[in-house]
């Protein structure tokens, strides 16, 4: 192979450039084509890598139909991406509103059972009004004393649990209901 007709490919200057027949330049200074470069914006969590630099207009009209293609499939390829991307995402929205509408259902659900086992709880329950209540008496003795003098039950039946429903200070002068 004769080197001699290739020496217009190689220049000893300084900063060495190697050109080729398809015009693609290796530059030795290539730290100074970089620093012109605009950065790249990242818009996304993804990173997509193998996505090419984008080219401007003039740049893609001086090119090649091969380079053009080479263009146009690499900005294809990256829009695949993209979209598949955001399917993906579409598809974790669409689950997590599944999951949240799920939850919501079973919440509605756990309210209506504790509201019935409130109601439940509350069914055998015997409200008492206007018994005057003094401060710091016993409710057991007081509702006792109630059911004998007034309602003649002399056997007074098991009471669980008996108190007021209203607090103490509002009952010292007034007649107030017993549970």
């Amino acid at each position: 192979m004769d080197h001699s007709s290739n020496k217009n490919l190689y220049n000893n200057s300084e900063y060495d450039v190697f050109v080729t027949e398809n015009q693609f330049n290796v530059l030795a200074n290539k730290g100074m084509a970089d620093s012109r470069k605009r950065a790249r914006v990242n818009t996304g969590s993804q990173s997509t890598q193998g996505e090419e630099h984008s080219i401007s207009q003039h740049e893609y009209g001086s090119l090649n139909t091969d380079d053009k293609l080479c263009v146009m499939f690499a900005r294809m390829s990256c829009i695949e991406q993209k979209v598949d991307d955001c399917l993906s995402l579409h598809n974790q929205v669409k689950s997590i509103e599944n999951s949240v509408y799920q939850h919501d259902v079973r919440l509605k659900l756990l309210e209506y059972k504790s509201i019935d086992l409130e109601a439940r709880s509350r069914r055998n329950n015997l409200i008492i009004g206007g018994i005057d209540e003094m401060k710091g008496e016993n409710c057991h003795s007081l509702i006792a004393r109630f059911l004998k003098d007034k309602l003649q039950i002399d056997p007074c039946p098991a009471i669980p649990r008996a108190h007021t429903l209203a607090t103490v200070s509002k009952i010292w002068l007034q007649k107030n209901p017993i549970g």
